[in-house]
């Protein structure tokens, strides 16, 4: 059996520690403008450090064996300085680092970022991720599991934190699963309504341009071009869409008293009436010479029945109907 001399051993023993901590990929740092990324590096390897339960003095060998560059050389400075050649602790390596990279104003920079951190439109995820890079720049705002629940909590938005908060939980990763699944939920039944909405409005305009009043003179929308009236004593009218023209002469032959009773008290209104028969200005529909359209045939059907009532026909059925200007009835 070969045995090593005893700092032969410690050698190998240190290199195999090495090879462990390189197995785990530290990151490496040499300078930066932006100190943020100075206190993420030491974050990462703090973190890689731990994973391998080194001893304090161990993680001050490995941690500044990833320093390079201008960082490098501060260590090989701060090294130097120190009197008396006493081991440097984890804790003096990690002030002396952020006293150097990371100054003191960007630290309460930071501090301020956190105290007034909100969800606003992040998810609950993207803020949980705001929420945890700056919450080391305060460490005293976050001492306890219970004090991270209630800074979080206070970030997030109205609708989520006014259910969360009436509950207790175990532990900080219980809030954040719950809210997860809280804002989950509520943006399924916001998108539900989001579509109701759409729906309903959609049928809204479909219904406003099926259900459209007809004018005088319109066509009914029936296949035949007929429409049929129902009055209460069951009796039931079947018309042509032509009858309308009916309603129509009458219309114009109550025009044409009107205008009569016009031209008597006013006699230069002459040159500003339209005949209703040609539509040309300067004479009334009475005195056009062009012939007036045939009025169309109407054809009342009655319905008996044990609750019909005589209903008295309002249209003389013949091949030519002359429409008399209709008479008010007096009270």
């Amino acid at each position: 059996m070969v045995h090593c001399a005893p700092g032969l051993e410690l050698d190998l023993y240190n290199q195999n520690k090495l090879a462990d901590f390189l197995r785990v990929r530290p990151p490496t740092f040499s300078s930066t403008t932006n100190p943020v990324e100075a206190g993420d590096w030491l974050h990462n390897i703090e973190k890689k450090l731990e994973l391998l339960h080194y001893t304090d003095q161990e993680k001050v060998v490995f941690a500044s064996h990833q320093l390079q560059g201008p960082a490098s050389e501060w260590w090989d400075h701060f090294r130097m300085n120190r009197a008396g050649g006493q081991p440097i602790t984890w804790e003096e390596f990690t002030k002396g680092f952020n006293k150097t990279h990371i100054p003191a104003g960007v630290v309460a920079l930071k501090k301020r970022e956190f105290r007034a951190l909100k969800q606003k439109d992040h998810t609950v995820a993207e803020y949980l991720h705001e929420f945890n890079r700056p919450a080391r720049y305060a460490p005293e705002d976050v001492c306890t599991d219970k004090e991270r629940q209630e800074k979080f909590l206070e970030g997030l938005k109205d609708e989520l934190s006014v259910t969360l908060i009436s509950h207790d939980y175990v532990d900080f990763q219980q809030l954040v699963d719950k809210a997860i699944r809280l804002e989950d939920k509520k943006n399924r039944m916001d998108n539900c309504k989001r579509k109701m909405t759409v729906f309903q409005e959609a049928q809204g305009s479909s219904q406003r341009q099926r259900i459209k009043p007809l004018q005088i003179g319109e066509p009914s929308s029936a296949g035949q071009g007929q429409s049929q009236q129902l009055n209460i004593g069951g009796e039931i009218k079947s018309e042509t869409n032509e009858s309308n023209e009916v309603n129509i002469e009458q219309a114009n032959q109550l025009v044409e008293v009107q205008q009569d009773q016009s031209q008597e008290n006013n006699s230069s209104g002459r040159e500003q009436q339209v005949c209703f028969n040609c539509y040309k200005p300067g004479h009334f529909a009475r005195e056009c010479s062009k012939p007036k359209p045939q009025q169309p045939q109407v054809n009342n059907i009655v319905v008996t029945g044990a609750n019909a009532v005589p209903v008295a026909s309002s249209r003389v059925a013949s091949s030519s109907v002359t429409a008399q200007p209709p008479v008010s009835k007096q009270q």
